[in-house]
């Protein structure tokens, strides 16, 4: 059976311990606040129009890709299409992927005008589109029914993440039929692989994409490919960024960025009891 011979038994049994291991929750007495943070509130306007500049003009160089993880249906928000494609409510009907489409529609045009050929977009940019087994065949449609919401088919690369055997609590693999492994898509960290097995990492070679700004499919306000933000990470030489927006309140159901044992990691608001939820930083008193 094809589906057997494809699976890394090791790969799975380790993934499958380190969940168990952590079912009781994460001790987080050594939590400390990051110390590499650059707040947008704290900058000069003349710093963030280099970043922005330097941004754009990455873009206009075709260096800029954007990395799209779609993998996922709509069934929480009553629909059985892929999220991309869930009108949320807008005045103009809009779907997520209409949304993000223009958008970087637009970062196209204001790259080409900073560089200064305004009607000409000599390097648009590359979008590549993470889809599942579920998901791919609707998604890639969507898009060819909607001629790609302005966008050329050729700067899109589409492909499926990965998928990994169903396992009980006793860590067996279940039979979805005597002949037939029950399989599940293996999450957003399951993108590296995919983006390897797939092609898209020679793409962006072929294409000399250098910077890729990724982010998932149900953020409505999300801006692909942020001049600003790629811009800033270019400036400072460095190899990962994330861009988040400060806790309104203790009790707010999201997740925080901290740092233990000298790595970063996001720490779920689920996590976190009132006292840390509601801990500030020292050197800045904020949450």
């Amino acid at each position: 059976m094809i589906q057997l011979k494809d699976i890394d038994y090791s790969a799975l049994k380790a993934s499958f311990d380190r969940c168990k291991a952590s079912e009781g929750g994460q001790s987080h007495e050594e939590l400390q606040p990051l110390q590499s943070v650059t707040r947008l509130q704290d900058m000069e306007g003349t710093d963030v129009e280099e970043w922005r500049e330097l941004g754009l003009k990455l873009v206009a160089e075709g260096k800029v890709g954007v990395l799209l993880l779609a993998g996922g249906q709509g069934t929480r928000l009553g629909s059985s299409q892929p999220k991309g494609c869930y009108d949320i409510g807008l005045p103009s009907g809009k779907s997520l992927f209409q949304l993000q489409a223009e958008r970087i529609l637009q970062l196209q045009h204001l790259a080409a005008a900073s560089a200064g050929h305004a009607d000409d977009i000599r390097k648009p940019v590359r979008w590549y589109i993470m889809t599942s087994r579920s998901t791919h065949e609707a998604t890639t449609r969507f898009f060819a029914e909607h001629q790609y919401f302005g966008l050329q088919a050729s700067q899109l690369f589409f492909f499926q993440q990965g998928e990994l055997p169903a396992l009980t609590e006793e860590g067996q693999i279940i039979l979805a039929s005597p002949t037939q492994l029950a399989m599940s898509p293996n999450g957003n960290g399951g993108v590296y692989e995919a983006l390897h097995k797939s092609g898209a990492l020679e793409n962006m070679r072929q294409h000399s994409v250098e910077a890729v700004d990724c982010y998932s499919v149900d953020n409505a306000l999300v801006r692909p490919g942020s001049p600003s933000f790629v811009g800033h990470c270019w400036h400072r030489n460095t190899d990962c960024g994330a861009r988040v927006v400060a806790k309104a309140y203790p009790e707010e159901r999201v997740g925080v960025f901290a740092q233990r044992d000298g790595r970063i990691e996001v720490v779920e608001y689920s996590e976190l009891d009132p006292h840390e939820a509601a801990a500030t930083d020292p050197s800045t008193e904020q949450l």
